[in-house]
C-alpha cells in the first residue's frame, strides 16, 4: 500500500514539473545553431529583378534600325514639258515598307521648295493643274511621306509660259553713223514669241539724245501691232532725218500699253541702237594730269586726271583708263558732262623701289562718243618715285587737246 502511494505522488509531482513556464523555456532548442537562410540586406533603391544567364551573342537590349523602304517617280519624266493651265499626272511607286500610306508633294525650283502642290494625298497619284504664273525650266516634284521620313524627286521638266509675249526680234538703223541732216531707215521685226494669239498692242520707235535718264525729251512714233499667232512677226519701218549732230540713241519698244512722255516703267520688250551723227555741234571730251607726278617709295601716291568736255553739247556716258607703267589699267565709268564742264577721277598706286614710270589717261577708250575730234582723249605723263624727292622739280597740268586749264 505504501509503495502504491509513493508511485502515484511521483507521477503526479512529473506532471507538475513538465507543466512549468519556467522548465519549459529551459528546453526550447537553441536556434542560433540552426542554419538561418540568406537574406539581403535592405536598400533604399528598389529590389533589382533577377535577370536569366543569356549567351554573350544575344544580350542586344535596343532592336536593329528600321530599314524604310523606298519611293520612285515615274511621272513626270525626263524631257517633259508642260504649259501654263495643263493638268500634269504625278504618279510614283512604293519598295518595301513605307512608314505612312498619305504623301505630301511639293514643287522644287533650283533646288528649293517653290510650292506646296498638296499637303496630304492617300493613293499613288495626284492630278496637279499648273497655276498660270509658274513657268520656265528645272521644275522638279518631291514627293514624300507625310512623316518625311522616305522622299524622292522627278526626273527635271519644264513649263512654257501659255501668254502671247511679244518681243524685238531685230533692231537696225542704216546707215549706223551719218552726217547732221541725212536720213536713216529704222527697221524693226517684232515676235510673238510666247505660245497663244497676242492681242492688237503698240510698238513704240523712240530717237534721242543717249545718257538721258527718261523719254520726255524724245522724239516718240507710234506703230500698231495686229494681233499675231505663235510664232508670227510683223516688221514696222521708219525714216527719219537727223538735222542734229552726236550720239543718238534709237530704241524700240513693244507692248501691251506705254504712254508716251509719261515716264512710266516699261514691262514691254526693248532693243536699242546706238547712231552716231557727225557735226560741228559735238561734244568734244579731253584729259589733263599733272606731270611730271611725284611719288614717294612705299607709300600710297594718288594718280589724278580730270574729264572735260569743251564741245557744245552733252557727252553720253563713257569710260576713263588710267594706266601705269607696271601697274596696268584702272577703269573708271564718266557720267554725262555738260558742256564746260569736268569732273576729277584718282587712282592709287605704290612704288617699291626709286625710278620712274610713265602714265596716260585716256577717255572714251570704247569709242561710243561722236565728237568734234576724236584723236584728242589720250595724255601722256612721267611719274618720279623716290625716297627723297628733289624740290626744284616742279609739274604742269596738261591736257590731251594742248590747252592749258
Amino acid at each position: 500500500m505504501r509503495s502504491s502511494t509513493r508511485w502515484l505522488l511521483l507521477v503526479v509531482v512529473s506532471f507538475a514539473l513538465i507543466g512549468s513556464p519556467a522548465l519549459c523555456a529551459e528546453i526550447r532548442p537553441d536556434l542560433t545553431k540552426q542554419k538561418r537562410a540568406t537574406v539581403k540586406p535592405k536598400t533604399e533603391s528598389a529590389p533589382v529583378k533577377s535577370v536569366p544567364d543569356i549567351p554573350a551573342a544575344k544580350k542586344v537590349s535596343v532592336p536593329d534600325a528600321i530599314k524604310y523602304g523606298t519611293l520612285t517617280l515615274m511621272r513626270p519624266k525626263s524631257g517633259d514639258y508642260f504649259t501654263q493651265g495643263d493638268d500634269v499626272m504625278i504618279e510614283w511607286s512604293k519598295t518595301g515598307s513605307i512608314p505612312s500610306n498619305c504623301f505630301r508633294i511639293g514643287l522644287i525650283k533650283d533646288g528649293v521648295e517653290t510650292l506646296q502642290i498638296t499637303p496630304s494625298v492617300c493613293v499613288n497619284g495626284y492630278k496637279w493643274k499648273i497655276p498660270m504664273d509658274i513657268w520656265g525650266s528645272d521644275f522638279k516634284v518631291k514627293v514624300e511621306t507625310v512623316d518625311r521620313k522616305v522622299a524622292a524627286e522627278s526626273a527635271s521638266f519644264t513649263i512654257v509660259n501659255a501668254k502671247a509675249d511679244l518681243t524685238v526680234g531685230q533692231l537696225t538703223v542704216t546707215p549706223q553713223a551719218l552726217d547732221a541732216g541725212q536720213e536713216a531707215v529704222i527697221r524693226a521685226r517684232i515676235d510673238n514669241g510666247g505660245n497663244a494669239k497676242s492681242e492688237p498692242m503698240k510698238a513704240f520707235i523712240v530717237i534721242g539724245f543717249c545718257g538721258l535718264t527718261t523719254y520726255a525729251q524724245a522724239k516718240k512714233v507710234e506703230h500698231a501691232v495686229p494681233s499675231l499667232n505663235f510664232g508670227d512677226h510683223i516688221y514696222i519701218t521708219h525714216t527719219e532725218k537727223f538735222p542734229f549732230s552726236g550720239d543718238v540713241c534709237v530704241s524700240v519698244i513693244v507692248g501691251t500699253f506705254w504712254t508716251p512722255g509719261s515716264g512710266d516703267k516699261m514691262l514691254p520688250d526693248q532693243k536699242t541702237v546706238h547712231v552716231s551723227v557727225r557735226g560741228q555741234n559735238l561734244p568734244d571730251l579731253v584729259t589733263c594730269i599733272a606731270t611730271p607726278r611725284k611719288a614717294s617709295v612705299g607709300s600710297p601716291a594718288g594718280i589724278m586726271a580730270f574729264v572735260h568736255n569743251a564741245g557744245e553739247k552733252i557727252s553720253p556716258s563713257s569710260k576713263l583708263s588710267i594706266w601705269v607703267e607696271g601697274q596696268g589699267h584702272a577703269e573708271f565709268d564718266v557720267p554725262p558732262l555738260q558742256k564746260g564742264e569736268h569732273q576729277y577721277f584718282i587712282r592709287s598706286v605704290t612704288f617699291q623701289n626709286e625710278g620712274e614710270a610713265a602714265y596716260f589717261a585716256d577717255i572714251d577708250i570704247k569709242n561710243n562718243v561722236t565728237e568734234t575730234n576724236e584723236n584728242n582723249n589720250r595724255v601722256v605723263g612721267k611719274i618720279i618715285h623716290r625716297s627723297e624727292q628733289d624740290p626744284a622739280v616742279t609739274g604742269e597740268l596738261v591736257c590731251s587737246d594742248g590747252k592749258k586749264r
